[in-house]
């Protein structure tokens, strides 16, 4: 239980180190692991293992923590006080859920749909001596494909995330929910999708 405490004060203490570091590590973690156990290998990829933890770091922590933290706040007022209230004022509370439903349409059909995969590929492909042009290409290539994955996924996730999480579990909640999803993008997508 100390333990718990400890992590949870150091998250409020330091949102910003606790989100990035997280996804970094999270990310990481997890395209070792689907190296290891899914794919069978005897060695890892580091190149490509540094293109998770990069993108972990760079997008799932730093940006995310920006998008989550930051600018939704500012967007959309009050949203620290509807995630703290009760589940009865929060389905009284007309304004508080727009104000999630506004999230959830920026974080996924903005976030999602748009950054996720071009910023994925963009480092996918400079790890790999490509031009930021060709990673968007490919974004381009597997849209199809890789939109509606994503949001099958975050929409609900994301939802729920925003109702109920305070600003400064927004992102670590995200890394939690985003084991299954990373491990999945590097199984279908580490070998450069």
């Amino acid at each position: 239980m100390n333990v718990a405490r400890a992590i949870s004060a150091f998250g409020r203490e330091h949102p910003f180190l606790f989100g990035s570091g997280g996804a970094c590590v999270k990310t990481a973690t997890c395209d070792v692991l689907v190296q290891c156990k899914v794919e069978g290998r005897d060695t890892i990829d580091a190149k490509r293992t540094a293109v998770f933890s990069t993108f972990g770091f760079l997008f799932l922590g730093c940006w995310q923590y920006t998008l989550f933290v930051k600018i939704f706040p500012r967007v959309f007022p009050n949203v620290e006080r509807f995630a703290a209230a009760p589940l009865r004022d929060k389905l009284r509370d007309a304004a508080g859920l727009r104000a999630v439903a506004g999230q959830v349409a920026i974080e996924n059909l903005g976030n999602n749909c748009i950054l996720y995969f071009s910023c994925f590929y963009t480092v996918q492909t400079l790890y790999d001596g490509g031009a930021p042009l060709d990673g968007l290409r490919k974004f381009r290539r597997n849209f199809a494909e890789d939109v509606p994955s994503i949001l099958a996924l975050w929409v609900p996730v994301q939802t729920v995330n925003f109702a109920f999480s305070p600003l400064w579990l927004r992102v670590p909640v995200t890394t939690a929910a985003s084991f299954f999803w990373t491990s999945f993008v590097s199984f279908s997508r580490g070998n450069n999708g």
